[in-house]
């Protein structure tokens, strides 16, 4: 299953069946397909959708709501209630979420190898709400401002490595609830059931977040009228999302006392493991093939569709093809040499495909490509998850009044960015990308190409922030909130179009081109980018405090650097090419079998059977071109 490859869950070769149609190594609770029950005609059978999709529904809205509350109202406790400088405050925010982004890799690994997703959810989820909790408590107007520190680091720390820690299993592992069954023997109900799934998982994230942007600053706006006061009381701003952490973790437990869960035993031999035991090049767990065997093999695995479609639609021949046996053989030969001579280019190739044989070690070569490309990509993040850091600290210094007596909070200023998302999601989709597929002759726009134009946008609206806050900088001491709130809409408008051009493509990037095997470990890699961007961030406060850059010249600066990475970026792209979508060797076989007669004599010369391939595989490319991938789940932060 996708979730499966998306976890990095290897299902063993070979297992034995259970009535149920599941396999063995799948525990099941049969309470878990008990669903209700249709009538169709005059007989009964079970709904496709699992009764325990609604308690993981239900918890990743409490968690993404727990998440982005503590994330919401973060930066103005600690510049507040600790009366910590915004530099100070700026780190700490970009370091929790760089830890957050990184410890997927924790998830996936213990997971995969270890407990399984719902173990790995409940024992992180545990350590998540422990977190929120000491957060919460450390947060009164009567708590001492070294208590109130140490309770921020100590929970921020757990907070992230719960939040990161469920990240890759909590979607998988819903996932893994629409395994088939005995009385839906080909899938297509479960599969339209997936797809309804992810919808909903995604909705609840965007519920989630959005409520909680709006709800929680107005919390801390109770217990702190004054953002800049040290006076202030942040519990009910953090004892809420804490309330809802714990209620997430609850849920889960529910969900498998009340209807049980399809839990996926771990693999005892997960894909991360095999992808790390190739890049330092340790021996596999398990064989050893040599590298002779393994050219030999990969050579045999490319002709071979051409003598078994012959054989097969062919059987009836009264000898075999002495030209079309010509043909194989000097293909072979080639395959052969090609193969041997890519081996001797590569000091490290020739080792990993001597331990653990050619297809693997391509494999991993081409998840190095990409990385190679990828390697730019954490400067987007270094400017857009400023969203809730230095965008928040400027909204300070502006009025949010509004004429009905109502007013705009600045911790509130990020609900644009996801209402922004909302909207421009579908034009894009709908209008944007199909024009400019036909000002391209029909060819849709390469992924990396959309992804460095909105690395352009990010860049554009931070130009957009700096001259705003030259504007703020020059409001008289009389009035030194001269300039409204609402003039951030630009800026925030400008930076969705870039997410839009850059995150959602870059999901669609990290997937489409990975290898089959790979898929979960480059999720994890495209996950890594956002960590090294925060960490970046950290890095650019300390230069910023060093130099002692104004905020406008640093909002400035940030935009250079995206003009650097567009730059960069567009330098390694500019001779990538994509292999989402490779061509099938059978064509070949096609094309042979379409120049083969009656009798097993061939209409034409081998040169010409040599062309007709090339031509099928030239179409084949084209067609590729033309085709938009599959769209990919929006990022969950």
């Amino acid at each position: 299953m996708a979730a499966d490859q998306q976890t990095g869950t290897s299902m063993p070769k070979a297992t034995r069946v259970s009535r149920s149609g599941l396999p063995k190594f799948v525990k099941i609770n049969e309470k878990t397909f008990g669903g209700k029950r249709e009538q169709h005609g005059a007989l009964t059978r079970r709904s496709p959708y699992p009764k325990s999709i609604k308690y993981i529904i239900s918890s990743e809205f409490c968690e993404r709501f727990a998440f982005y509350g503590i994330r919401t109202v973060l930066v103005l406790y600690i510049t507040g209630a600790m009366a910590k400088s915004n530099s100070v405050a700026i780190m700490i925010a970009h370091s929790f979420v760089a830890i957050a982004y990184f410890m997927p890799l924790l998830g996936a690994v213990v997971s995969d190898g270890f407990v399984g997703k719902y173990h790995t959810i409940i024992y992180l989820s545990l350590v998540y709400a422990v977190g929120t909790g000491i957060l919460a408590s450390t947060a009164g107007a009567y708590t001492t401002t070294d208590a109130k520190f140490a309770g921020l680091l100590v929970g921020l720390f757990l907070i992230a490595v719960g939040t990161g820690g469920i990240k890759p299993c909590v979607a998988a592992f819903g996932g893994d609830q629409f395994l088939s069954n005995s009385e839906d023997p080909h899938g297509v109900e479960q599969r339209a059931a997936l797809q309804s799934y992810f919808t909903m998982f995604y909705f609840a994230i965007n519920a989630g977040s959005v409520l909680t942007m709006v709800i929680t600053p107005n919390l801390r706006q109770y217990g702190c009228p004054d953002p800049s006061s040290s006076q202030c009381s942040y519990l009910l701003a953090f004892g809420l999302p804490s309330m809802l952490m714990f209620m997430s973790v609850l849920l889960i437990i529910l969900g498998r006392s009340c209807v049980g869960y399809v839990e996926i035993q771990p693999s005892s031999n997960p894909v991360l493991s095999r992808f790390l035991r190739v890049v330092f090049l340790y021996p596999p767990a398990l064989s050893k093939p040599s590298a002779a065997s393994a050219v030999e093999e990969g050579s045999r695995n490319d002709t071979e569709p051409l003598l078994s479609e012959h054989s097969r639609n062919y059987a009836g021949a009264p000898e075999p093809d002495p030209d079309l046996e010509s043909t194989v053989n000097q293909r072979q030969h080639e395959n052969k040499i090609v193969a041997e001579s890519d081996v001797r280019r590569n000091k490290w190739y020739t080792k990993a495909v001597a331990l653990h044989g050619q297809q693997v070690a391509d494999e991993v070569r081409q998840v190095g490509r990409m990385v190679w490309v990828m390697l730019p990509m954490p400067l987007f993040w270094c400017l857009f998850d400023q969203v809730f850091s230095t965008w928040v600290v400027q909204a300070t210094s502006m009025s949010g009044k509004l004429s009905n007596g109502l007013t705009i909070l600045p911790d509130m200023m990020g609900i644009l960015n996801a209402i922004a998302i909302l909207i421009l999601l579908p034009v894009f989709e709908r209008f944007i990308y199909p024009m400019a597929a036909r000002m391209r002759g029909g060819s849709i726009v390469p992924p990396l190409q959309r992804m460095a134009v909105g690395m352009l946008f990010a860049g554009a609206a931070f130009v957009l922030a700096g001259f705003l806050q030259l504007r703020v900088d020059s409001c008289p001491s009389s009035n030194p909130r001269c300039v409204h709130i609402l003039w951030q809409v630009p800026q925030y408008f400008v930076l969705s179009i870039g997410e839009i051009l850059f995150a959602v493509t870059g999901l669609e990037f990290a997937y489409a081109e990975a290898p089959a095997s790979m898929k979960a470990v480059m999720q994890s890699l495209w996950l890594l980018t956002v960590c090294f961007g925060n960490i970046l961030v950290v890095a650019c406060e300390l230069i910023v405090n060093r130099i002692g850059l104004s905020p406008a010249n640093a909002f400035f600066t940030f935009a250079g650097v995206v003009g650097f990475a567009f730059i960069w970026f567009a330098a390694f792209t500019k001779g990538y090419t994509y292999a989402s979508v490779s061509v099938d060797r059978e064509d070949e076989a096609i094309v042979v079998a379409s120049e083969v007669g009656e009798g097993g004599r061939h209409r034409h010369s081998t040169s010409a059977i040599d062309e007709r391939v090339e031509t099928v595989k030239a179409r084949r490319n084209n067609n590729t071109s033309t085709t938009a991938l599959g769209k990919p789940e929006l990022k969950q932060e």
